[in-house]
């Protein structure tokens, strides 16, 4: 069953809302809006440390699905993310994949370079993409080079290349090259009265020569709400309309209708539309889609439960089966109100568009089935105390345990005398002792996934590993 998480749901609520940006950790970064370094205040003493989820079985059985580490620097921007995926066999043994991004920034909090990880059991990683950036005070001010990792040798080739023209925070044009720094394609940028463009121009290069290839363009309304967008296709010479999204609000500035429009016949056709119905805590968006015989017929509905802090505790998925509207999935969200979302440090894609007031504790996900909402997966979060990390540490004092998975004796590969910690899922303390090259002994431990906490010459680096 697929593993559904609080970063899908914190990109799909916006995404059915049209409130804000997709934040999707898996495309290249944006350069030109990166997040400003934070001004510390004594409550800013907390960070987004770690998420566990647990996959829930028909048979009532419940296992460990994945395991998120962060850490961050010393002005609270992420310098590394850890996944471990737990996956079960027909034999009920665990085969374990790990992935992991690093992030380096200059004094200036510029990134630098970005780059994926994938590893194996051994905790032995291979980089698989990488993003590197370079800063000018002349044109063009930003360089992007991304580099892609052989699938043999594993070596990371250069694979494109990117030129941002900027005119001051904001993009005014973006060249783009192929791994041979051939020039094939270029986007203009115009802004109207808002940071968001107001038209894209899309060109393609054709021996030396600029095609204008496709067209974007939006309107906003007097507070800077979107309110109409158009796509212009082109057949190589000539342009034409292609889509168009239309936003409709009320007089509170809430949006209440969604409508789409294809270009048919010389002229807009809609073709299917949503609208959003607010009562009290309850947001109602029902979809509608154009047959050619019946004309406009429902086929979804989301149901949004908001808390008294106007963030949502509850999101229902409906589709219209048989004139009956039939569950598909639900989110259920608990939040720590002791904890407020501006005192975190935290993945800037993380809780930005899914809380304004309080961090979540607990996400829960839930599929339809047999007439019922079956509780199928959960996640929880963990919050510390902030303590800065150096990435270079990390990258070149990582020490790699080993067996992994392991079943009774575990060890590390480190001459020198080091002191671990060893910590359950739930953030619990099990052991702590100095390791001095013989084996730590994880006997008495259950089956199941535990921390790592080692002290190499005053810095920290955490591992993950299995108890067989």
């Amino acid at each position: 069953m697929k593993n559904f998480s609080l970063l899908f749901i914190s990109m799909l609520i916006p995404f059915m809302l049209l409130e804000a940006q997709i934040f999707d950790k898996s495309k290249s970064f944006d350069v030109t809006k990166q997040k400003k370094m934070k001004n510390f205040t004594a409550k800013q003493e907390i960070s987004f440390d770690s998420a566990v989820s647990w996959r829930h079985l028909l048979d009532m059985s419940v296992i460990k699905n994945s395991i998120e580490l962060y850490k961050y620097n010393q002005n609270g921007l992420e310098i590394l993310m850890e996944k471990y995926n737990f996956n079960y066999n027909s034999s009920n043994n665990i085969d374990t994949t790990y992935n992991k991004t690093e992030t380096q920034y200059d004094e200036q909090n510029r990134v630098l370079s970005i780059i994926d990880f994938e590893g194996n059991n051994s905790n032995q990683f291979s980089p698989t993409r990488k993003y590197q950036y370079q800063y000018s005070e002349t044109k063009p001010e930003i360089i992007e080079l991304i580099y892609y990792a052989d699938f043999e040798t594993h070596e990371l080739l250069l694979n494109s290349k990117q030129e941002y023209y900027m005119n001051g925070d904001l993009e005014d044009s973006i060249k783009f090259f192929d791994a041979n720094d051939k020039y094939i394609s270029k986007n203009i940028y115009y802004y109207g009265n808002w940071q968001a463009p107001d038209s894209i121009y899309y060109y393609t290069v054709d021996e030396n020569s600029e095609h204008i290839s496709a067209i974007d363009k939006w309107q906003y309304n007097s507070i800077g709400q979107q309110t109409e967008y158009i796509n212009y296709g082109s057949t190589g010479i000539d342009l034409f309309p292609n889509i168009r999204i239309e936003n409709i609000y009320n007089e509170n500035n809430k949006i209440i209708k969604i409508n789409n429009y294809n270009w048919n016949a010389n002229q807009w056709e809609l073709t299917s539309y949503t609208e959003l119905l607010y009562q009290q805590n309850i947001i109602t968006e029902i979809s509608y889609y154009k047959e050619q015989l019946k004309g406009f017929i429902e086929i979804s509905k989301i149901i949004i439960h908001l808390n008294e802090n106007q963030d949502p505790d509850t999101v229902e998925y409906y589709n219209k089966e048989n004139n009956q509207w039939v569950g598909f999935i639900k989110f259920t969200v608990e939040y720590d109100n002791q904890i407020h979302v501006d005192s975190v440090i935290a993945p800037n894609y993380y809780f930005s568009e899914l809380c304004k007031v309080y961090v979540p504790l607990k996400f829960n996900t839930f599929f339809w089935a047999n007439d019922q909402w079956e509780f199928t997966e959960e996640q929880q979060f963990y919050y510390n105390t902030f303590v800065p990390n150096s990435i270079k540490n990390i990258a070149n004092e990582k020490l790699i345990i080993f067996p992994n998975p392991v079943s009774n004796f575990i060890s590390i590969n480190s001459p020198q005398n080091v002191k671990y910690e060893i910590y359950n899922i739930n953030g619990q303390k099990l052991k702590t002792d100095s390791y001095n090259g013989s084996s730590i002994n994880i006997e008495d431990l259950p089956t199941g996934a535990y921390i790592l906490k080692i002290n190499h010459l005053n810095y920290y680096t955490t591992n993950i590993f299995i108890k067989k």
